[in-house]
């Protein structure tokens, strides 16, 4: 194990990043069970995290999602490796999407998801990683076999954020309830969207939105125009 973790820093010294990708993952690969419990200088656990932090630095989100897809082959029980592993797939989603590689995109959504799947079962409280896993079937999947859980997940979202913005101690940096806060607006945010873009239901949506900009950033919430923009399409169709 040392030796194999000591050849991905040889490599890394070098600034060959990819080949010292592959050493890290072969190290990992040999023996998971070496893997080290904290990154310390030198160790596996932190050549995989500054190999993941350059290539998200560098924007190679192709080469993020194509080590993370092998890394989650080999251990899946680090919920910022397997967020990360979803969040490259997410864009790298988008980004073939945009070329009209739709078919590539949907598969693409659907390692997605189930990496994301992967970090709520790791951090099933985690308000932001709850929404962003229930946002890729909301938002991207055709299939809709996920919307169910989505939808439930979300609600979940808002009552364990509210929950906890309200057991956050008073002197939490501002950073950090912010960031919570706007993590339940998203929610309220996602559920309007499910309604309105994906069921044409109206009926609930105007409720999720107030909830919506209750959080931050507020009615600056871009989304939020988006939506009510549709529902005044759809209410004008259907009078």
């Amino acid at each position: 194990h040392l030796v194999r973790t000591a050849h991905g820093w040889i490599y890394w010294s070098q600034s060959l990043v990819d080949d010292a990708a592959d050493a890290f993952l072969a190290a990992l690969e040999a023996d998971p069970d070496r893997l080290e419990a904290e990154p310390v200088a030198e160790s596996l656990r932190l050549g995989i995290y500054s190999v993941e932090g350059h290539y998200f630095a560098q924007n190679r989100l192709d080469k993020a999602r194509t080590f993370h897809r092998r890394l989650f082959d080999t251990y899946r029980d680090n919920p910022d490796w397997t967020n990360n592993y979803a969040f490259a797939c997410r864009e790298v989603g988008l980004a073939l999407a945009a070329q009209d590689e739709l078919e590539d995109a949907q598969a693409v959504w659907q390692e997605s998801w189930r990496a994301y799947t992967r970090t709520v079962e790791l951090a099933p409280e985690d308000v932001r990683l709850v929404n962003d896993r229930a946002l890729i079937a909301v938002y991207y999947l055709e299939d809709e076999t996920h919307l169910p859980l989505a939808e439930q997940e979300l609600h979940r979202a808002t009552q364990l954020g509210q929950q906890q913005l309200a057991e956050l101690p008073g002197d939490v940096p501002a950073r950090e309830r912010r960031d919570l806060d706007e993590a339940v607006g998203d929610a309220w945010e996602n559920l309007a969207y499910l309604d309105v873009m994906r069921r044409q239901r109206l009926d609930r949506a105007e409720d999720f939105l107030t909830q919506a900009v209750k959080h931050f950033p507020f009615e600056s919430r871009p989304g939020v125009v988006a939506i009510r923009s549709e529902i005044e399409r759809l209410r004008s169709e259907n009078p």
